[in-house]
């Protein structure tokens, strides 16, 4: 009978303040090979590389990785104030008054102004060819060694507006034009002390390091005071629209409509020091902290929410939204909490009545009820009231997995012991379908025509039309039997994702099609589907999401560089909101995309060849070659051939740096184009001399290419004996003795040509046949590498490729289910099996006898295996067999089997004698515990494990199977490596969560006794 809890509405249940809309912000510090923390200024050169100038030196950046320069690297001084753009460089303006300019791979010192050195240099920037030089002692204008003064107040920063502009500020505001012409803003009283200036909208706005705004179109000025807090410290347009103000306690943006909000770089309320802001080309926000490094703010689509922004678990697995607008989140340890709008809302746990903390799923039904599964059971949530269902009240199991109403009245749910339905009065179950006494539903999707779908774990998909259930496995053209999650489309087509790619089902019964890696999915593991409103489907995986469009082609893949806040997908966790926006669960938070802010980056990467290296000396280069450089591609020599070269280069975007491909080809050495790459190198060998063409081309995250691509000409000159003149004279030589030796040839070659002729026609014939056999062999050669000859059972290497398999899909199996009890866990069984006295059978009746009793020994194995179960010869009268899915019942019927099927086997010897042939057994389940797993590449330790069993088997009297299972209702308290050094020191004496199992075979064949 149903539970109905009445629920109070308590302080649980109110909004949450933590700032959770946080949109993805990347950080670098010194521990990513910035020069200092302390960021004092930014810039970015014609070569598309972004300069950082800091306290303790400058670095460059090319999305990927940060060059440091110092004063070892020949700045005058580490403490850098300014910087200006060139195109092949930037200018460097110093807290000691020295200038220095980077350009051709070198920095080199400049003299500037003598009247400013001691002082600090507060900007840098170039007009019409000249350098202007801002500070306190005024601002200057001209070229190195010759600058002239043409303005005497102080100046505290410069800003470039426009191509003709440059706004000065201090005690006023000033703009300089083309000529170093200098004329006074009337700012008036308003604005006594600018700090900053932009351009925004048609509108100037200049800013006091008060916050005083003024907003200056057509002369006219209209001032506003901003209610940010600490002091500010620059001002930009935002690359999103309006305003960007920073202070020394923070980031805050301003829209056009004067609303003013504050940006967060992380996921915290942590006020940060903000010294200067930058948009680069392609609209990335760089932000400069003082004493925290650098913050990028790529353009995003993305908004994040993770226990840092008020999550209360690390992952959640569904999502579902109520009528007031509220997203719902299921969360693995903290209940349920909603989102709403822009603040949380309310939560349910336990203390609310909840079943269990661990919510797997949710569903939102017509009446407005709330449906919440857990690893205890279901509940209902609606107007402040909570109803839950167990066992007895008809549910065939407590571990919820899927809820899905069916818009017909009824709630169709899947649990661990099968599937039910609630018709509004009472659930009605299904269990033992297919077989299976207690199958684990792991999904469940309901069509437009009340057919239910639904998958069991590892057993592949069913499909329920009310009486009868119709099981799709490999045989109907799933790649496999392990299925995590279906959906069904617009156009009826089922999409399944399973460990071994995304599985298409067309409606009218045609041939299904799987997608992989090869088709452009991220890993063939794919755990979650979810359609948008575009009719894109959208399949999380193990590493990224990928977008698949109506046609089925993958043309999108998101993962952690694209902001997300990890790349593996929590199994189920996909929903589309009313207003079109996807939620993804992830395995570090929840990740909320909006479609229509998904932009393609049109900025194309500028290539630069950073280093060239013949016969590994580096060649020194007059300048950085760059894709966005005019003129004529420059030549370069080498010689005598042949020669071995390497090119050093890179693509400056910094959007997305790790998503940048690369395509190059040595026109002339090269057959063709070389395939997209991430490759920031390549290294050619032994290049013949010649002229050649090296053409170097890149792409941004979005596909869009460099328009024209690097171009570099190569001469690579001959030896003495490879010029024009000694091969003139070589050929003649040549040529001379060629004629003497056709003539004496020809009469030779006559008498040859009828015997060569039916050589020929013999030596194809005997050809043909050979590649015959050589076809054959090949054919027999890739047989007998994975098959033992003798038995025809599996050898070695097939266990090697399935135990590291099954090993993985069962720790990602165990750490998402989180099963207390393991004793009824699927987990997999392992058995090493030897023949006892076998050494005996050879002895006395030769090893062609001995063979026959292996032959039968492997076929008696077959009737225990089941589909997916594995059996090797692992060497002379050994065995191993590997089982799947089975739990500890499962696992000691198995070791009764063989240890029967194995005593009851016999063959004829030649004499007439029967030679029986019963065995000793070593066998353990796995995995051993609940974390701390046993990596994949350790899978001969279990062997060692079995191996032990099978020999204390031995030792206690033979036709015995002596294993380790997990312990009926014990909790494990040990890491799988405990576990497994316990085991190692002593298999007689397991932890508590496991027991030590002997299985013995009395007098006759067909009994046993079990003792533990």
């Amino acid at each position: 009978m149903a539970r109905l809890t009445t629920v109070l509405v308590m302080a649980t249940l109110l909004p949450r303040t933590v700032p959770a809309q946080w949109e993805p912000t990347r950080h670098y510090s010194v521990r990513d090979g910035l020069t200092q923390s302390q960021v004092m200024c930014l810039s970015q050169d014609g070569y598309g590389y972004l300069w950082v100038g800091t306290q303790g030196g400058l670095s460059r950046f090319d999305g990927i990785r940060f060059e440091k320069y110092t004063t070892l690297s020949g700045l005058p001084d580490n403490l850098v104030t300014a910087l200006a753009p060139t195109p092949d460089g930037v200018w460097i303006g110093t807290d000691a008054g020295l200038l220095a300019r980077y350009r051709k791979g070198e920095i080199e010192s400049v003299e500037g102004p003598p009247e400013i050195q001691g002082v600090s240099i507060t900007g840098l920037a170039v007009v019409s060819g000249e350098l202007l030089v801002a500070s306190a002692r005024g601002l200057y204008l001209g070229t190195p060694g010759s600058f002239r003064q043409i303005l005497a107040e102080p100046v505290r920063r410069l800003t470039r507006t426009d191509e003709a502009t440059v706004w000065a500020t201090g005690r006023g505001l000033w703009a300089i034009t083309d000529g170093g012409h200098v004329e006074k803003l009337p700012l008036g009283s308003t604005l006594p002390d600018p700090v900053a200036v932009t351009i925004a909208a048609g509108h100037t706005w200049v800013i006091s390091r008060d916050g005083d705004l003024l907003s200056v179109f057509e002369e006219k000025a209209r001032p506003t005071r901003l209610t940010v807090s600490g002091t500010v410290t620059d001002l930009i347009r935002a690359p999103f629209g309006g305003l960007l103000v920073a202070t020394d306690e923070g980031l805050w943006h301003r829209n056009l409509r004067g609303d003013l909000r504050r940006i967060h770089l992380t996921p915290s309320p942590h006020r940060h020091r903000v010294t200067c802001l930058f948009t680069d080309r392609e609209r990335n926000l760089w932000i400069g902290t003082s004493g925290e490094g650098l913050y990028q703010r790529p353009p995003s689509a993305i908004t994040v929410f993770t226990r840092d922004s008020g999550l209360r678990g690390t992952m959640v697995w569904s999502f579902t939204e109520t009528a007031d607008g509220c997203v719902w989140m299921a969360t693995n340890e903290g209940g349920v909490q909603s989102w709403c709008g822009d603040h949380w809302g309310r939560t349910l746990d336990t203390t609310d009545g909840l079943p269990s903390a661990e919510v797997l799923v949710l569903a939102h039904d017509p009446d407005d009820g709330l449906w919440i599964g857990t690893r205890s059971g279901i509940a209902r949530w609606k107007n402040g009231h909570l109803q839950t269902w167990g066992l007895e009240d008809g549910l065939p199991g407590l571990d919820i997995r899927a809820v899905v109403p069916d818009g017909r009245g009824r709630v169709w749910v899947a649990a661990d012991g099968g599937i039910a339905v609630w018709d509004g009065r009472s659930w009605t179950s299904w269990t033992g379908f297919g077989g299976l006494d207690h199958p684990l539903v792991r999904t469940l999707t309901v069509g437009r025509d009340g057919v239910v779908w639904f998958t069991v774990h590892a057993r592949g998909i069913f499909r329920f039309d009310g009486t009868s259930f119709e099981h799709l496995t490999t045989r109907d053209g799933l790649p496999t039997d392990r299925v995590w999650c279906l959906a069904l489309d617009d156009r009826n087509r089922l999409w399944a994702g399973t460990d071994e790619g995304l599985w298409i089902r067309p409606p009218s019964g045609g041939p299904p099609r799987t997608l992989g890696t090869a088709e452009g999915l991220p890993t063939p593991i794919v755990l979650f589907l979810l359609g948008d409103t575009t009719g894109a489907m959208w399949a999380g995986t193990t590493q990224g999401i990928a977008r698949l469009n109506t046609n089925e082609k993958v043309d999108l893949v998101l993962t952690g560089a694209d902001g997300l806040p990890d790349s593996e997908a929590s199994e189920g966790a996909a929903f589309l909101d009313s207003s079109g926006r996807l939620w993804f669960g992830l395995s570090s938070g929840v990740a909320r995309l909006a479609p229509e802010k998904l932009t393609t980056n049109p900025v194309p990467p500028i290539v630069v060849l950073e280093r060239i290296e013949a016969n590994d000396t580096l060649v020194k280069a007059t300048t950085p070659l760059a894709s966005s450089h005019e003129g004529a591609a420059p030549t370069l020599v080498f010689g005598p051939g042949p020669v071995d070269l390497r090119f050093q280069y890179t693509a400056t975007s910094l959007t997305a740096p790790l998503k940048v491909r690369f395509r190059y080809y040595l026109e002339g050495y090269d057959s063709r184009v070389g395939d997209a790459t991430s490759d920031r190198h390549v290294n050619y060998h032994r290049i013949p001399p010649g002229k050649y063409r090296f053409l170097l081309h890149a792409c941004n995250n979005d596909g869009v290419w460099v328009p024209r691509p690097l171009l570099l000409q190569i001469r690579i000159t001959p030896p003495w004996y490879g010029t024009l003149w000694f091969r003139i004279l070589l050929g003649i030589v040549v040529a001379g003795t060629a004629v003497l030796a056709v003539v004496v040839r020809l009469t030779a070659q006559q008498r040859q040509r009828l015997r060569l002729e039916r050589e020929v026609e013999e030596r194809t014939a005997e050809l043909a046949r050979a590649n015959e056999r050589i076809q054959e062999q090949n054919r027999l050669l890739r047989e007998l590498s994975r098959t033992d000859p003798l038995t025809g059972l599996g050898n070695r290497r097939v266990l090697s490729e399935h135990l590291p398999v099954e090993m993985a899909v069962l720790r990602r199996t165990v750490l998402r289910e989180a099963p207390a009890d393991l004793s009824t866990f699927h987990g997999a069984l392992l058995t090493m099996i030897d023949l006892d006295h076998f050494k005996r059978v050879n002895d006395v009746w030769g090893h062609e006898v001995g063979d026959r009793a292996l032959r039968a020994v492997a076929a008696s194995l077959e009737p225990v295996l089941r589909e997916g179960d594995v059996a090797v010869r692992w060497g002379g009268e050994e065995f191993v067999v590997l089982n799947r899915a089975v739990n500890m019942r499962g696992a000691l019927t198995v070791a009764r089997r063989l240890l029967h099927r194995l005593a009851d086997t016999s063959i004829t010897a030649p004499d007439g004698t029967v030679i029986r042939l019963p065995a000793s057994l070593g066998f353990l389940q796995f995995p051993l515990g609940t974390e701390g797993f046993l990596s994949g590449d350790r899978w001969p330790v279990l062997l060692d494990l079995a191996d032990r069993l099978l020999y204390l088997a031995k030792s206690r009297g033979r036709r015995r199977a002596c294993g380790i299972v997990w312990a009926p209702g014990a909790i494990p308290i040990f890491t799988e490596e405990e576990v497994f050094e316990r085991l190692a020191a002593d298999v007689l004496a397991p932890p508590e969560s496991l027991e030590f199992v002997e299985i013995v075979l009395d007098g006759r064949h067909g009994g046993d006794t079990g003792t533990t």
